[in-house]
This record gives C-alpha cells, sequence and structure tokens, in this order.
C-alpha cells in the first residue's frame, strides 16, 4: 500500500487566554506538535536565570580606640563589595545622641568596587575638648551601593571612640605611640620598649615630661624607667625614648601593665596637652626547680631495702606538676606514693619531697658504684636533677661440691680421699670455714678448715679445692653405710650448705677361739663338757659350721673320722647345735660334748674340734681336746660375800661412767684330793661395761685359781660403766667359776646392772624442829645433809627471808658430796635487838642439789625469844636509867662547876 507523505505547514502560533491556538492545514498532526511544543515550554521554564547583583559589608580596624579630648582618633574603614557587579558607594558617618560635640568625617570611595572587591577610606573622629575621661562614643558609618538594573544595598559598622585621661588643645599636644607595645619576657634582660613621643600641637617647640603613674587597669609590682624622661618636639616631629624592665628571678607569671604619660610642660597652656600609652609585659610561666636528695652516697646491701628522698624546690614562678623519673643502667629505685607531685610556687619558696626505695640485687661485685641521676620532670622534659651514687654492698653465700659423692668398699683401717670444691655464690671476696661431720673410731680429716674465696662475677678465684681424707676404724663393719655431712660456713660461722659423702664398707672375715681347758674327767657314761668361746672379728655377720672329729694322724691332718666315742655340740641350754651364726663383732660360748665311755680310771680318749666358716673354708680354728675317764667330782662354787633376798642376784644402779664393787667367793666343792684350777669367767654387758677382778690384796686376777678341796677364795668384781653408755641402759653381768677339770660346769652369781642418775639427798634436823631461847642468846640448830644418790652432788643451803629483825646464818652455804657421803652444818638463829614481847619466828631451811633443783629437801623450823623478866627487863626502863644516871652526872658537874667559881 502506497502511504502519502505528510506536508507539514508552519503557522503561527498565539497563546491567548492560556490556551494555545494554532492553525495547521493537515490536522493528523496538529496534536503531535502541540504536545512537542508544550514539553519544550516547560523545560526551558526549568532553566534558572542568572541574573547579576551587588551586595555591601563593612568593618573597621581598629573598632575602638581611647583618644584624649581635643585630639582625632583615625579608623580604617574597609568597604567589600560582597556581589558579582560593579557597584558605586555613598558613605556617611553619624555619631550617636549622647556624643554631643563630638564629629566625624569619612572619605569617599572613587570610582567604583568591583564583585568580590574592597575600598578602603579613613573615618576621622574629633574629641571635643571637654569631653570627660572614660566617656565613650558610637560613630556609625553608613555605605549604600548601587549597580544598575540592581536594587541599592547598605551596609554599617560601629566604632567605640573612648575619652582618654590625655589632654589635648589647638596649641600644644601629644602622641605616645610604640609599633610593639605587648612585649613577652623570654627570661633574658632587662625588657626594652622604643616609644615615639610626637608633638600634635601647633607650638613650634614642645617640653614633653615623661613619668608612670599607677592605674586601676595597668599596674604592676615591677620598676620600670624611661630613658631620656624628658624631651623637646618640634611641631609635627617626633623623639624616641626607650622604657626598660628588669623581671627579678622567681618573678610569679602573669601580665604586667606600665602606664607611661607625656605632659606638655612647656610652653604652658590651660588645656595642659598629655597622652599616655599602656605598654603590657607578659611574664609566662616558668617551670624551672632545683633538686637535693637527702643522702647522695650511699651503701645498700643486695636485696636490703633502704629509704630515701628527693626534695625539688619551685626556682620557677609558678605552680606546676613534677615528675620523679630515674636514669641509670641499674632499675634499683622505686618511687613511693606515686611518680607525680604538685609543685606549688608558694612566692618562690615552695617544695615537693619524693620519698623512694632502693633495692639492689647482686649483679654486680661488691663494692659498685653505681651512678642514679634523679630528676624532676616538666611532662617528658627534665627541669632539674641531683647524683644519687650507691655502693653496693656484698651477699654472702657458698657451695660445695664433692669430686664423688661415694666411698665403696673401703677396707677396715684404710684411708681414702675425696676432692671437696668450695664455691662463692655471692657477689664478694669471703672467707669460709668447712667442716665434716664423722662418726666414731672413724677419722676425717680436711688438708685446711678454711678457703678464702673472691666472688661469683670474678673471672678466677671464686672456686677452691680442699682434700678430704676417710678413715676407717679397724673395726668397720661392713654393714655398715656412713654419711659424712660437708659442711660450708660462713666466718660467723652460719652454714651455708651440706652436701653427704656415703661411705660403705668392704666385707673382711676372721674370727678367734679359746677354751679354758682342753682336758676333762668324767665317769662312765657322763657328759665332759668342752666351752669354747669363739669371736666372730670380721666386719660382717658370718656362720660357722661345728664338727667333732676322732684325733687326726700327723700324717693327714686335715682328715675327720668320726669319733670313737659319741660327740656332739650343744648350747648352754644343753641343746644339740651344728653351726653357728654370729654378726660381727660378737662371741659366744657353745659347748664340746662327749660322752665318757671307758670303765678304766683315768683311761684317756683324744678327740679334735672344728670351727670353720662358711663363707671362707681358709679361716677356721680347731683344738685338740683330751677325755679322762675318773669317778671323782670336779666343780667349784661361786656365791656373793652379801646375799639378798636371792641369794645369786644382786641389784645395782650406777650412773653414766660410775664404778661399783661387788664382793665374790669361789669354793672348790669337788670330791678330788688334788690340787684344782678354779677357771673365772664373766658374761653379760660387753658393750656397755668392763669388768675387773682382783684378789683381796687388791692384785689383780689375771689366769686361773689353784684351789685344794674345800679352799676358798675372796674376790672383788669391779664393774664400771664405759664412756658413751647413757642412761636407760641395762641388762645382768654374770660370773662364774669352774674346774678346769670340768670346765663346762659353771657356779654361777648374777648383778643385775642399770644405767641411771640419781640425784636423791636426805636432810633432817638433830632434835626438835621447834627451839626457844631468853633475849640474849642465840639459836644453834644443827641439819644433816645425805648423798642417798649415786652421783656426786653440790648441794646449796637455803634460807626463807628473815622478817621483823631476826637473822639467820648458815656456817656453810654450800658443800660437795659423795655418794652415801653425809655432813652435818649448823644453822645461828639471832632474834631482833629490842625485844619487848615474845616473839616466834618461822623460817624454812633448804637443801638444793645444784644438777637437779627439783629434789630440793625443805624443813620448817621455828625459833621462840623471850625477853627477860625484872627491872631491867625492858629496853624502855634500861634507856630510863640510862638517862637518870646521865642527869645525874651533868647535875654533879654543873655543882663542881659552881664551887670552883665561888672558891
Amino acid at each position: 500500500m502506497l502511504h502519502e507523505t505528510p506536508v507539514i505547514h508552519s503557522t503561527p502560533v498565539f497563546i491567548k487566554g492560556g490556551r494555545l491556538s494554532y492553525t495547521m492545514r493537515n490536522r493528523r498532526f496538529g496534536s503531535r506538535a502541540t504536545t512537542y511544543f508544550l514539553i519544550s515550554v516547560l523545560f526551558i521554564s526549568l532553566i534558572p536565570t542568572v541574573q547579576a547583583s551587588i551586595g555591601i559589608s563593612l568593618s573597621s580596624s581598629p573598632t575602638t580606640q581611647v583618644i584624649n579630648p581635643g585630639e582625632n582618633g583615625t579608623y580604617d574603614i574597609t568597604v567589600t563589595n560582597t556581589g558579582d557587579e560593579d557597584m558605586t558607594v555613598q558613605l556617611s558617618s553619624a555619631q550617636g545622641q549622647d556624643c554631643t560635640g563630638w564629629t566625624s568625617t569619612i572619605e569617599q570611595v572613587t570610582g567604583q568596587i568591583s564583585g568580590g572587591g574592597s575600598e578602603t577610606v579613613t573615618l576621622t573622629v574629633t574629641v571635643p575638648q571637654n569631653a570627660e575621661s572614660g566617656a565613650d562614643c558610637e560613630t556609625t558609618v553608613t555605605g549604600t551601593g548601587t549597580a544598575p538594573l540592581n536594587a541599592p544595598e547598605t551596609g554599617d559598622v560601629v566604632v567605640t571612640t573612648t575619652v582618654g585621661e590625655g589632654s589635648g588643645g589647638t596649641i600644644t599636644g601629644v602622641d605616645l605611640t610604640s609599633a610593639n607595645p605587648d612585649r613577652t619576657y623570654n627570661g633574658n634582660n632587662p625588657i626594652t620598649w622604643t616609644v615615639n613621643v610626637e608633638n600634635t600641637g601647633q607650638a613650634q617647640n614642645e617640653t614633653i615630661q615623661l613619668s608612670f603613674e599607677s592605674n586601676s587597669t595597668c599596674d604592676s609590682d615591677l620598676s620600670a624607667t624611661v630613658d631620656p624622661d624628658t624631651v623637646m618636639v618640634e611641631s609635627g616631629e617626633s623623639e624616641v625614648v626607650t622604657v626598660e624592665v628588669t623581671v627579678p628571678e622567681g618573678t610569679q607569671s602573669g601580665n604586667h601593665c606600665f602606664y607611661l604619660k607625656g605632659v606638655v610642660t612647656t610652653p604652658q597652656t590651660p588645656e595642659q596637652a598629655s597622652d599616655f600609652i599602656n605598654l603590657n609585659l607578659e611574664v609566662p610561666e616558668m617551670k624551672e626547680c632545683s633538686a637535693l636528695l637527702s643522702d647522695d652516697y650511699v651503701n645498700v646491701d643486695p636485696d636490703e631495702t633502704k629509704s630515701y628522698s628527693i626534695t625539688f624546690a619551685n626556682e620557677g614562678n609558678t605552680d606546676w606538676t613534677i615528675g620523679f623519673s630515674v636514669n641509670s643502667q641499674k632499675n634499683w629505685i622505686s618511687v613511693s606514693g606515686g611518680s607525680t607531685a604538685l609543685l606549688p610556687y608558694d612566692n618562690g619558696m615552695g617544695q615537693t619531697t619524693f620519698s623512694f626505695d632502693v633495692t639492689p640485687d647482686d649483679s654486680l661485685p661488691a663494692g659498685s658504684v653505681i651512678d642514679f641521676s634523679i630528676s624532676g620532670l616538666d611532662g617528658s622534659q627534665s627541669k632539674c636533677s641531683d647524683l644519687l651514687q650507691v655502693e653496693l654492698g656484698q651477699t654472702k653465700g657458698g657451695d660445695v661440691q664433692l669430686s664423688s659423692s661415694r666411698i665403696d668398699n673401703i677396707d677396715p683401717g684404710e684411708t681414702r680421699s675425696v676432692l671437696v670444691t668450695s664455691i662463692n655464690v655471692g657477689n664478694g671476696q669471703e672467707t669460709y670455714s668447712l667442716g665434716v661431720t664423722t662418726h666414731n673410731g672413724w677419722n676425717a680429716v680436711l688438708a685446711s678448715s678454711s678457703i678464702s674465696l673472691e666472688g661469683r662475677h670474678s673471672s678466677s678465684g671464686s672456686t677452691g679445692d680442699i682434700l678430704l681424707e676417710i678413715t676407717a676404724p679397724e673395726d668397720a663393719l661392713a654393714t655398715e653405710e656412713l654419711t659424712f655431712d660437708v659442711s660450708l660456713f660462713s666466718a660467723e660461722g652460719v652454714t651455708y650448705t651440706s652436701t653427704p659423702l656415703t661411705v660403705s664398707v668392704a666385707a673382711k672375715r676372721s674370727m678367734t677361739a679359746s677354751m679354758m681347758a682342753t682336758e676333762q674327767f668324767g665317769k662312765t657314761n657322763e657328759i665332759a663338757r668342752f666351752p669354747v668361746t669363739f669371736t666372730n672379728t670380721g666386719n660382717i655377720q658370718d656362720s660357722y659350721t661345728l664338727t667333732v672329729c676322732d684325733e687326726p694322724p700327723s700324717s693327714n691332718p686335715n682328715e675327720c673320722d668320726s669319733p670313737k666315742w659319741p660327740a656332739r655340740f650343744s648350747d648352754d641350754s644343753g641343746s644339740e647345735i651344728t653351726s653357728v651364726t654370729l654378726s660381727a663383732g660378737s662371741s659366744t660360748t657353745i659347748y664340746a660334748d662327749v660322752t665318757v665311755q671307758g670303765d678304766a680310771e683315768f683311761i684317756v680318749e683324744n678327740f679334735q674340734i672344728r670351727i670353720r666358716n662358711v663363707n671362707d673354708v681358709n679361716i677356721q680354728e680347731r683344738f685338740d681336746i683330751k677325755v679322762i675317764v675318773s669317778n671323782h667330782i670336779y666343780r667349784m662354787g661361786m656365791a656373793l660375800q652379801t646375799p639378798g633376798e636371792i641369794p645369786d642376784l644382786q641389784e645395782v644402779e650406777l650412773p653414766p661412767e660410775g664404778q661399783v664393787e661387788v664382793w665374790v667367793i669361789v669354793t672348790n666343792i669337788g670330791s678330788s684330793a688334788y690340787l684344782e684350777e678354779a677357771i673365772i669367767s664373766v658374761q653379760g654387758m660387753d658393750s656397755e661395761t668392763s669388768v675387773a677382778i682382783y684378789y683381796q690384796n687388791g692384785t689383780e686376777l689375771t689366769g686361773t685359781i689353784q684351789l685344794e678341796n674345800n679352799q676358798s677364795e675372796l674376790l672383788r668384781v669391779v664393774i664400771t660403766v664405759l664412756e658413751g653408755v647413757e642412761n636407760g641402759a641395762s641388762g645382768m653381768v654374770k660370773v662364774s667359776a669352774s674346774s678346769g677339770r670340768n670346765a663346762g660346769e659353771l657356779s654361777t652369781v648374777r648383778i643385775s646392772l642399770s644405767v641411771r642418775t640419781n640425784h636423791e639427798i636426805l636432810f633432817d634436823v638433830d632434835g626438835d624442829v621447834s627451839r626457844s631461847i631468853e633475849y640474849g642468846e642465840i639459836s644453834i640448830i644443827t641439819v644433816n645433809v645425805t648423798n642417798n644418790g649415786n652421783v656426786e652432788e653440790t648441794v646449796r643451803m637455803l634460807n626463807s627471808e628473815p622478817m621483823r629483825g631476826w637473822a639467820i646464818e648458815i656456817t656453810e652455804e654450800e658443800v660437795i658430796l659423795e655418794p652415801g657421803e653425809m655432813k652435818s652444818i649448823d644453822v645461828i638463829i639471832k632474834p631482833p635487838t629490842n625485844l619487848e614481847q615474845s616473839d616466834e619466828f618461822e623460817f624454812t631451811i633448804t637443801a638444793e642439789p645444784v644438777s637437779s633443783p627439783v629434789s630440793a629437801q625443805p624443813i620448817d623450823l621455828s625459833v621462840t625469844a623471850n625477853p627477860p623478866t625484872g627491872f631491867f627487863s625492858g629496853g624502855s626502863n634500861f634507856q630510863a636509867i640510862g638517862l637518870s644516871l646521865l642527869g645525874f652526872l651533868i647535875l654533879g658537874a654543873i655543882i663542881s662547876a659552881f664551887r670552883g667559881r665561888r672558891n
């Protein structure tokens, strides 16, 4: 289908009455064109319209001034175009309603002020001659800006003029100015100002006098000078003078004002022109200080704490917060109560004090001197400081090490050694002593008992070696493992350390054996007993086998055939034994029992008994014994000389190292007519006591005693408690007798022994405990003290406190008594000297052993004293007689003197 292209014909468009009218030839497209048009109009209407504008702003510099009467004040008025189109400005000025007589003029801006630009003009305000000092006048400057196609814009600024204290006139005038009237003190003196003195009057030559005056708004306690203080200035000319102020040290911070006044002195006019200027000095806060330590050189031991202080004095001019700071290689100082404090000015007298502790360690050698700079800080800046020097004291201590902690298998009697290394763990030189514990019979010897060592910080000499030698006793037991403590001591005896050395003993095996008799007589079918005593002389417990053999041939001495007669070994109770176990150093008595078989008198049979160490067959003892057939009785009897309730028993109590004598009788009670040998033996408490036996004549018994039938011998048995045996030890000592031909049959007495110290005294009095005496007599009371204990006693005699004038005197205040000894002591009692009536004096006498005060024995006694009877019985009567006699003597002397004068 063919379409006809439309043709659009433009037609004027009119807007009328808010409606759009148009004429189109082809209405098919008219509606769309209308729409396009409306949209275009709407879009254009939204585009902002840009139009040029003007604006005006006024400012003044300064905005206030002080002007003397009769003088002019000028202000710089700046007019600013705040718009973007050039404008022309018209300025005017006006005073307030209270400004009578005040006038002002304002310069006009020439030309236009471009947009954003500004122009400055001068406003002149004239102060009337009669204006009062201090009065204010406000002047308003108004500006009107105009520009084509813009409405006028206005702006204003107000300046205030204050009437000064000076004065001016038409003839004379003065103006004081300074380019820098405000100064700040920088610590340098003096502070100077240059002041320009101008002749603003008409007089050709003015003399102007300059001086400082006080002012309520401008004052200072500092002194200012002006040089020169008088100037001569031509009209319109000026002179420069210098003002000088010295700020003393410690001047408090703040503002200082100096009121300098210039007065025209010539020519003299009624108005007396003058002017003034305020010169301001700001003294800023100055934070300065000085520091003083309570001690500047101290000695402190490591780990010791000592307290000191530092005082900071305010050398500045204001209160300020000061901080405590320490600068040193060592961190030994700590401040107490905070590290900052207020340092007051207090008119230059302010102070504050910090307390601090010094606690050194021992990281340096003793005697080292460490510097500590203690500062006072303003923030982080040091303002003052003082130097504290700390001399480090000494730590003491030591350690000890052994080259070996054990010595194993030392032989009895052998000497072995270890090296003892002493170590100084302190920080200074020290001398040590060394010691080593030991054991009974052992010998521990150090090559030196002292050593001097440098401190541990020393590169050499802080350690040293000493040889320790340990010698075992000959009877050292292999069962023992002993500890020897090696100790290191200070020079004052303080134990620093101990280290143990353990020593073990090597086993050594040996034995000894003995027989009281190797021949025994016995009846047929009776048992002949051979006592055999043997001792394990080795240092370790061992077991032994027991054998009875027929006598071996000389060709083969080790042969052991069964005995021809029945034979065995037995113990004390008769029980058969084949072996014995003995601890080191212990002994036992066993019996070889042979049953007699022959019938004929004096038939002899020989045997051999053997005792052999089970652990070492080379250690053995052999005895050849002989049994003889006899029908006689061979026997000895043993009895106490003074038997008690139990005839064969005596009880004895001894102190440590005490001694007792026991008397016994040995008698041949056999039936043989032959001379017999009595064998005396002792058993029991071998390690606690020593026993010696003496004949009656004092000769010690060392062998057997030869006795006829029924013959007796009196023997003294002395038992002594060995040194080192303490209280509490007890046991039985057996003293036996037997016939040499029948050694197995013993007759025994027993001594029951207890080791105990007994402090016991008996205290009694001869006669009555109550006595009576007449005045002038004394009472003598005899007391008896007996040592009923078992040790020597020193006994003190004590008495109660005398009273009412009585006196007690003991003739012996201390006595020494052996056990069983008694001593008599007199106690003298004296009554009061002035006794007027009967008086009974009760008192106590006590006997107290020095070694045991709890064993003291008191006796309560009393003595009654009676005054004498008759005229002279009372002391007052006797005194009266004496006074009377004295009166007669004086009277006789007066009469004799009177007679002699008359003659």
